[in-house]
């Protein structure tokens, strides 16, 4: 059942997270239509990454860039704005993107990135 949840993930989930993204698009006054238009580029091009490398390669965003101030004000964002499923799934998220990118990065720049995020050891 591992792969049938791996599909799951890839599919459906993906799914889930672009309305999550429409959603707070549409607290910032978007429409469900404008929303959805300005975040499909973004989910094609980052799809279109992975049709020609690995994760590690594909990935993209303040956390490849070690932008610290950039990960901090998006979770005081999502912490002012009381979504706390939304906050708790940027930081999954984010330490899953973390853990793709580490390597490419300054010690210094991951250092701060795990202590933004809350990861241990």
């Amino acid at each position: 059942m591992l792969y049938h949840a791996a599909a799951v993930i890839a599919a459906g989930h993906t799914v889930a997270l672009f309305d999550q993204a429409m959603a707070l698009l549409g607290r910032c006054g978007f429409t469900p239509e404008d929303a959805r238009a300005a975040l499909q580029p973004l989910s094609r091009g980052a799809l279109d990454n992975l049709a020609v490398g690995p994760p590690a390669d594909a990935i993209t965003g303040p956390i490849t860039r070690g932008d610290v101030a950039t990960i901090a004000a998006h979770l005081a964002a999502l912490a002012d704005a009381g979504d706390a499923q939304t906050e708790a799934t940027y930081r999954l998220l984010a330490r899953r993107a973390l853990a793709l990118s580490a390597a490419a990065l300054p010690a210094e720049a991951a250092s701060a990135l795990r202590a933004t995020l809350g990861v241990r050891g």
